[in-house]
């Protein structure tokens, strides 16, 4: 088992224009500039276009630069980009920055567009800091703009948004719930299954989600989904990130419990919402990073150095988990996050039931919706293949997944080799377990009970040991080693189940 390494990155992002309503941008980036002096950590401010262009920007990041800061790329299309290369600027609400995904985002743009988009980018990042960026950032990218940068300026990390549904007009749903993966050239929300299909420059989650609450949030008492979540989230603009107890729980539960050699979060903001409306936030949340780093409990370095150790470290996308046995609100539920490069699940228990909320296959075959023609609507989807959608196929008073027979509650997690053992206590107080590993998963001593929307849900198929799926024209399947289908139900055989993800 390879050491563990907690890794912290603190990315605060740079926009020069909010024009939805009154915000000291400039006044914001420069206390921000002032708390990471002042609390002496390694940093990574990312920087937008029509932030670069104003010379006020440019003479303060020129000033405050040492060698704990790391400058790169905020890559949101905004008005003065496009009129630099001569692209039509395709704002509805007539703003030069617009969070809508056409036209604010890489993936509304044709290929050719996109690379005369980031090459401008790069120019002027070249013209005024007079070296090229290594990293960069954006709520939602699409893959052949990070392999175009990769090929062509080298690249040591990006980062974007954590999986939300349909959250400022774009949806990440089904990919690495936390920690870095390397992605697929057809589909940066999936990490490749093979080399030859690699982006080889990783991909970081940002924002800290809370594993317990993040995933179905929005959900109404008849587990109705939300048009667009709410935000349970690190960041300090929001309550969770603004409540000291909830930092206080997401720090230590994802730097101490199982987690497959490395755990990781970014801390930081965007300066639009303004520093008056998240500075305190931040400066509570600096002062526990602080406590943890001089404790050598977490390392807080730059996006960049995290990019470099990881490539050092993986060649491949290494598995990574969030074991969340502990409620900060000590209600009993529990979350456990398991992810290889070649499906996600999540373990989920609440009221005394244990069942698998998420299932998400992966597949770097499957290209993303906008690979060769671009977005041409407000809201752009990057997602995989669901084997259970327990937010989206949820409804009518039906809490969709897959459910462990009898089981109760997870009582311990001990790590694998590339996987994790969870060790369960039933009603009648016997044990069963659950493993998960890179290709397969192992149940001991309990069924599966599948319950979803059939109306909401991809087109499911039982068979006698498999299971088919079709979703968004996509067939696949989930195979039985061991365990027999019975209706929707997989029963034990010799007391176990075992699934592969083909």
């Amino acid at each position: 088992m390879k050491q563990r390494r907690n890794t912290l990155n603190i990315i605060n992002f740079v926009r020069g224009v909010e024009e939805r309503y009154e915000r000291d941008l400039f006044g914001t980036t420069q206390k921000e500039v002032e708390l990471v002096k002042k609390y002496g950590f390694r940093n990574t401010f990312l920087l937008q276009y029509d932030a670069m262009i104003l010379q006020e920007y440019q003479e303060l990041f020129l000033d405050e630069k040492d060698e704990k800061m790391e400058l790169g790329l905020w890559i949101e299309i905004v008005q003065p980009l496009c009129e630099k290369v001569g692209i039509p600027w395709e704002s509805k609400l007539g703003f030069r920055w617009d969070w809508h995904v056409k036209p604010g985002f890489l993936m509304a743009y044709t290929q050719e567009e996109r690379r005369k988009l980031l090459d401008e980018c790069m120019r002027q990042f070249l013209e005024v800091f007079g070296e090229y960026p290594r990293v960069a950032g954006s709520w939602i990218m699409d893959s052949f703009s990070m392999n175009y940068l990769r090929e062509k300026y080298g690249m040591d990390a990006f980062c974007v948004c954590r999986d939300q549904w349909g959250t400022d007009c774009y949806t990440l749903w089904g990919g690495y719930f936390n920690q870095g993966y390397y992605p697929c050239k057809k589909n940066m929300l999936i990490p490749a299954q093979t080399k030859d299909e690699q982006i080889p420059v990783p991909v970081f989650r940002m924002l800290g989600s809370d594993p317990i609450e993040q995933y179905d949030a929005g959900c109404d008492e008849e587990y109705n989904m939300a048009k667009a979540q709410p935000v349970c989230t690190l960041e300090p603009v929001w309550p969770s990130g603004a409540d000291p107890a909830w930092v206080d729980w997401y720090l230590q539960e994802n730097y101490t419990a199982p987690a497959l050699g490395f755990s990781y979060t970014q801390a930081g903001q965007e300066n639009s919402f303004g520093w008056d409306n998240f500075g305190d936030a931040l400066v509570m949340q600096f002062d526990k990073i602080k406590q943890l780093e001089q404790a050598n409990r977490i390392t807080v370095e730059t996006l960049g150095e995290t990019g470099r150790w990881f490539m050092g470290t993986y060649k491949d996308t290494p598995a990574a988990a969030q074991t969340f046995l502990k409620d900060w609100k000590e209600d009993g539920r529990q979350s456990v996050w398991y992810n290889s490069k070649f499906y996600r699940i999540n373990l989920y228990c609440e009221e005394e039931k244990v069942w698998i909320r998420d299932f998400q296959r992966f597949d770097q075959n499957r290209a993303d919706r906008y690979l060769t023609v671009p977005c041409a609507v407000d809201d752009a989807i990057y997602d995989a293949l669901p084997y259970m959608d327990g937010y989206r196929w949820s409804g009518e008073g039906l809490r969709a997944g897959i459910y462990l027979d009898g089981v109760e509650k997870i009582v311990s997690a001990e790590e694998e080799e590339n996987g994790l053992r969870l060790f369960l206590k039933k009603e009648d107080g016997s044990q069963a377990e659950i493993q998960v590993a890179e290709t397969w998963i192992k149940l001991k001593n309990c069924g599966l009970s599948f319950q979803y929307q059939k109306k909401s849900a991809a087109e499911i198929y039982f068979d006698k040991r498999m299971i088919a799926y079709t979703y968004d024209s996509w067939e696949y399947r989930l195979e039985l080693e061991k365990g027999l289908v019975h209706g929707q139900n997989i029963l034990p055989e010799n007391s176990e189940i075992i699934l592969h993800i083909n």
